[in-house]
């Protein structure tokens, strides 16, 4: 017997070596993918805009002040500020007018009132205008058409109250929708 003990080496198992070599390849690719997610969800999102509640597609035909028929699509890539209007207390148009006070040279906003009646003709509508002010050449739309498709517009993609059926019309949501230029609502806001 030699005095030297032998000198063994432990046997190393290529598994024991693979195993955390793969799961770091599978965490980094998750990573990977986890990061590009989110580059995705922000991605032409400024950081300053609010979050957007729901994303407005349906077209209307609608009959604008001047009684020319006009379709929501027009304003496409502008900003939106929408509202119901009831036009025996327009209120609410002076507030927008406020609002509008400071973004009117910049073409980009636009205002869409919409009747709560819907049978209000577009006489009443240019007089309810000219009342507040508004010529036939500013970004605003004051507008009527059929019942159920803009009431359906409204609540649904817009998130306004509903007007209850058979309920007197001039209690209504008096809020205004910011759609932004993507077609997404932004924000609903008490005036």
């Amino acid at each position: 017997m030699p005095d030297s003990p032998t000198s063994h080496k432990p046997s190393v198992n290529p598994v024991t070596v693979w195993i955390p070599i793969v799961i770091m390849a599978m965490g980094l690719v998750v990573f990977y993918n986890y990061m590009l997610y989110t580059k995705g969800q922000t991605q032409g999102e400024k950081k300053d805009r609010p979050p957007y509640i729901n994303k407005a597609e349906d077209d209307l035909i609608l009959t604008e002040r001047s009684g020319r028929q006009v379709r929501l699509s027009e304003l496409r890539g502008k900003i939106l500020l929408i509202s119901w209007l009831d036009v025996h207390a327009p209120g609410v148009l002076g507030k927008l007018k406020e609002l509008m006070s400071a973004h009117v040279n910049s073409g980009r906003v636009h205002v869409v009132a919409f009747a709560v009646d819907s049978e209000t003709p577009p006489e009443a509508l240019r007089e309810v205008a000219s009342g507040c002010g508004l010529d036939e050449n500013s970004p605003w739309w004051l507008v009527t058409g059929d019942a159920g498709r803009v009431r359906d517009f409204m609540t649904r993609e817009l998130r306004f109250k509903p007007i209850q059926p058979g309920a007197d019309k001039s209690l209504h949501d008096t809020r205004i929708c910011l759609l932004d230029d993507l077609g997404n609502v932004r924000r609903l806001a008490d005036v």
